[in-house]
C-alpha cells in the first residue's frame, strides 16, 4: 500500500475519464498496477493479471502486445500499457493499438 501511495504522489495529473487497458503480464504489475491505475481515476481493463508462478510472460506483456493491442480496440481505450514479467519495463500502444 505504502508504495501505490507512492506512485500517486509522483504523478503530475489525474487520469480521470482515461480507460487504459493493462497487461500485467502475469507478473508482479498484477498486484499493484491496476489499483494504481484506478486510484489515479482512470478506466481500467486489466489483461494478464492471472499469475500462477509459471505462466509469466505467457503469451501476454511486453514481449507480446497482441492482446493489448487486441483489448485496447476492442473496449475503445485511450491507452494500453504492458508491463514485463517483473514490472521494471513497459510499452505503451495508442487508441488505435
Amino acid at each position: 500500500d505504502r508504495y501505490i501511495v507512492h506512485l500517486l504522489t509522483t504523478l503530475p495529473h489525474r487520469l480521470d475519464g482515461l480507460t487504459v487497458v493493462l497487461d500485467c503480464a502475469n507478473g508482479a504489475a498484477s498486484g499493484c498496477s491496476p489499483q494504481v491505475f484506478k486510484d489515479a481515476g482512470a478506466n481500467v481493463i486489466v489483461i494478464g493479471a492471472e499469475p500462477d508462478g509459471i505462466n509469466i510472460n505467457e503469451g501476454v506483456g511486453s514481449t507480446h502486445l497482441e492482446a493489448l493491442q487486441a483489448a485496447v480496440v476492442a473496449h475503445g481505450a485511450d491507452l494500453g500499457v504492458a508491463h514485463d514479467g517483473d514490472a521494471d519495463r513497459c510499452l505503451a500502444v495508442d487508441h488505435e493499438g
